[in-house]
């Protein structure tokens, strides 16, 4: 006798635990919808033909309900936290509801005022289930990238810039979640949240691809796009948008251009530039002096030229410096310092004995041209020098204006009807080693 009261004792203890830990869904309200059209708009029949009424049960964050009882109902679906159940209309009233965490319900439609339903009308069923603080779930989904846009149970989240979203308060479920971004495949999925769990989902979105032949003047480039390596050129999978896109090989330039790949990229195309090694090349200063107003360097004015002398910068090479006097010299600029006089200007006393000047400017001429000393040779056959070149040119310009010239043409043509050539010929020999005049072929040379 006592153990049987024992073991009733228990079971009620057992009933009065499993009552306090249930909840009960409650329903708030039950309503007919004269506006909504979505049992005429989506129709189900029943097994008669005719037209099902259909009860909308709508309910904030439940999900899992079932209708246990199939006799109640033709077709029951779930969408925007809203069951949708076709009930038949000549003989529906009375709806089980049942849910894992909850205790069993029946809705009866005569207890809100409808003895029957109508065909092709809705009706509008509000529920309610407390949830416990132990029924609570944390759903944390971690994308890349960080931009994409995600969305839980069909309800767009707010970006987070650190591309961690947490939902708080997830009753346990079935919940569908969308991970989308530009250029990249779109990810859904379903997860199943369970009862006081935090579950961790991490959504990793890959890149929509092309296939791209990439090819150029260099056959074995690299190709890099967003600082990822993609291997040789050629027939390449490119990612989908806008890309920073990197060609490079040895022995050339870096190509880098923002390139935008999409499904009508079949083709790109480069061209990579020699990477010359630059050496550094240092300028030499050469002092230039002259009587002249303007002075050139291989025919290019030097700027702020003043009667005088005036120190340039040139780069090692070949030049040729003159003046508008006529005077001009061709010299080999090296890396020493160098001095040069045009005509009769002075040179400055401190490059005026110069040996290592003289020896730059000998050596420059020969190294210009093996024929420079040679233009430049008066008639008697010593080195050319200025300073006899403009005495010359000035005796030849006495000597025209004094009417040398004349005489000594009409001398010739007296020789010459007399029948002495042989000794005009003598007396030209003996005038042009005792003379300065120039032949007019000599004359170009020097004027050149």
């Amino acid at each position: 006798m006592k153990t049987i009261k024992i073991i009733i004792l228990s079971n009620i203890l057992v009933l009065a635990a499993a009552e306090c830990i249930a909840q009960t869904i409650t329903i708030k309200s039950v309503s007919l919808q004269p506006n909504d059209q979505s049992a005429i708009v989506q129709p189900v029949f029943d097994n008669n033909g005719d037209t099902c009424a259909l009860i909308k049960i709508k309910t904030d964050h439940l999900l899992g309900i079932e209708f246990p009882n199939k006799n109640q109902y033709v077709q029951a679906t779930f969408a925007d936290d809203t069951y949708w159940v076709y009930m038949p209309a000549s003989i529906g009233r009375k709806l089980d509801f049942s849910h894992a965490d909850y205790l069993p319900i029946q809705l009866d439609m005569i207890d809100y005022g409808y003895k029957r339903l109508r065909g092709g009308k809705t009706y509008l069923v509000t529920v309610e289930a407390p949830i416990k603080s132990e029924l609570k779930s944390k759903v944390i989904l971690n994308v890349e990238p960080k931009e994409a846009h995600v969305s839980f149970n069909a309800q767009n989240l707010a970006h987070q810039a650190s591309g961690t979203y947490t939902i708080d308060d997830v009753a346990p479920g079935n919940y569908s979640y969308q991970v989308r971004l530009d250029d990249y495949a779109p990810k859904t999925e379903i997860v199943t949240v369970g009862k006081s769990e935090a579950k961790t989902l991490t959504v990793k979105l890959q890149p929509i691809m092309h296939r791209v032949k990439v090819y150029g003047n260099v056959k074995n480039a690299q190709i890099i796009v967003d600082n990822i390596d993609y291997g040789k050129v050629g027939f390449v999978n490119l990612p989908q948008g806008s890309h920073y896109i990197r060609i490079t090989a040895d022995g050339y330039k870096d190509f880098t251009e923002m390139v935008n790949i999409n499904a009508d990229t079949d083709s790109y195309h480069f061209l990579l530039d020699d990477n010359h090694v630059v050496e550094h090349i240092y300028p030499t200063a050469v002092t230039i002096h002259s009587n002249g107003t303007k002075v050139y360097v291989n025919n290019k004015p030097v700027k702020e030229w003043s009667s005088g002398n005036r120190t340039i910068n040139l780069i090692p090479g070949k030049y040729v410096i003159s003046d508008d006097l006529n005077n001009n010299k061709k010299i080999m600029v090296e890396t020493s310092p160098i001095e040069v006089t045009l005509g009769g200007a002075t040179q400055s006393s401190s490059y005026s004995n110069s040996s290592s000047y003289n020896s730059s400017t000998t050596n420059s001429r020969n190294t210009f041209s093996p024929n420079y000393n040679t233009h430049f040779r008066s008639r008697s056959g010593s080195s050319y020098d200025s300073n006899n070149y403009n005495t010359q040119r000035r005796t030849n310009e006495s000597m025209r204006r004094s009417g040398t010239s004349n005489t000594q043409r009409r001398t010739n043509e007296s020789l010459r009807r007399s029948g002495t050539n042989n000794t005009q010929s003598r007396l030209a020999g003996s005038h042009r080693s005792t003379s300065n005049f120039g032949s007019p072929k000599r004359n170009i040379i020097q004027r050149r």
